[in-house]
């Protein structure tokens, strides 16, 4: 089969975008854009994510146990493209937020769940990483309208209070509001 042309076909599924962030045992922060994020379990509470093994952060990731999956929201293209390079400081420019399990969680996403590493697989190509979700948060600077795909859309203002104007909300202190722990 052709790689690429197996690879645009699997580009006609939409997918939501996460960026899933940790810091390495030195405590270097790394984070990766993903679309390969899926659930696995309601019970244990399970979700995984793939990374591909040519990555330039991969190794990093093979001792990280703890990590933070930032739903990204509408709002958030540019983010996710921050996120999406394969160098250089991904973290500029951005107020950095610290979840209960330690991992760097990123401001505004429209949810963040807070994993710890349950199981690694081999696929492929990529290795497929499973995470037990320790809480699910939502990290409140500005919150913007959630996106389309939810089933059930949240409130902006529900979880965090006043939404503040997003040319002052950036700079604001951060409110972080958990959802629930499991």
């Amino acid at each position: 089969m052709d790689p690429r042309k197996f690879r645009n076909a699997l580009g006609r599924f939409p997918t939501g975008v996460v960026v899933v962030t940790a810091r390495t045992q030195a405590g270097d922060l790394v984070g990766m854009t993903m679309s390969s994020f899926n659930s696995v379990s309601l019970d244990p509470p399970l979700v995984l994510f793939s990374i591909h093994r040519k990555a330039q952060s991969f190794a990093a990731w093979q001792s990280i146990t703890r990590y933070a999956v930032n739903v990204l929201n509408e709002e958030q293209e540019q983010v996710s493209n921050q996120f999406a390079r394969p160098s250089g400081n991904k973290w500029e420019g951005l107020t950095i937020l610290t979840g209960r399990n330690g991992a760097p969680m990123l401001p505004n996403a429209g949810v963040v769940f807070e994993c710890e590493s349950y199981a690694r697989y081999d696929g492929g190509d990529h290795e497929i990483l499973v995470g037990r979700i320790e809480a699910i948060a939502r990290a409140c600077l500005h919150l913007p309208a959630p996106t389309r795909i939810l089933r059930r859309p949240i409130s902006p203002t529900s979880e965090c209070g006043e939404r503040p104007h997003p040319a002052t909300g950036s700079r604001a202190s951060a409110r972080l509001v958990r959802i629930s722990v499991l």
